[in-house]
């Protein structure tokens, strides 16, 4: 079930992401499968062939796996909006699990640690963060994290 109050992401030219909650002719813009965002039980979702991302409200843990390989800012905003929103409900929690996540882009780590400095922020804040110490990018990239909030608890096994 797609969620209604999520932004719609339409993409007007090839390089370009608009957000927008109108009703648009289909001439007008081109939907693309660049996330679609689920609701089913207590999880969110973002699912490409490429990636998955899911909050699992129970556990109050985002997971990441496979590979997210976007370009700049625009194509990462339903990954940022769906951090932003976790974080909305969670205001004093907040933690993310990325063991599966094989690879991210330097577009991706810079949405990370732009991610991390807003928490910083937004204060009082408690963040840890998982990941994979056999996965290549994880153990040096996940450190420079601590970088932006020292106070994150990193666990890289």
């Amino acid at each position: 079930m797609l969620l209604t109050q999520w932004p719609v992401y339409l993409l007007k030219n090839k390089f370009n992401w608009s957000q927008t909650s109108e009703v648009l002719e289909t001439s007008e813009v081109f939907r693309v499968e660049l996330p679609d965002v689920f609701l089913i039980g207590h999880k969110m979702e973002l699912r490409t062939k490429d990636f998955n991302l899911w909050y699992d409200k129970s556990s109050n843990i985002i997971y990441f796996e496979g590979s997210l390989r976007l370009n700049g800012d625009n194509e990462y905003a339903p990954v940022l909006d769906l951090l932003t929103q976790v974080l909305e409900l969670n205001k004093s929690e907040f933690n993310w699990n990325v063991r599966d996540l094989e690879f991210l882009n330097s577009s991706g780590l810079n949405m990370f640690y732009k991610f991390v400095i807003s928490v910083r922020k937004k204060g009082n804040i408690n963040m840890s963060v998982c990941g994979n110490r056999k996965v290549a990018w994880q153990d040096r990239s996940l450190n420079n994290l601590k970088k932006f909030l020292p106070t994150l608890n990193l666990s890289v096994d």
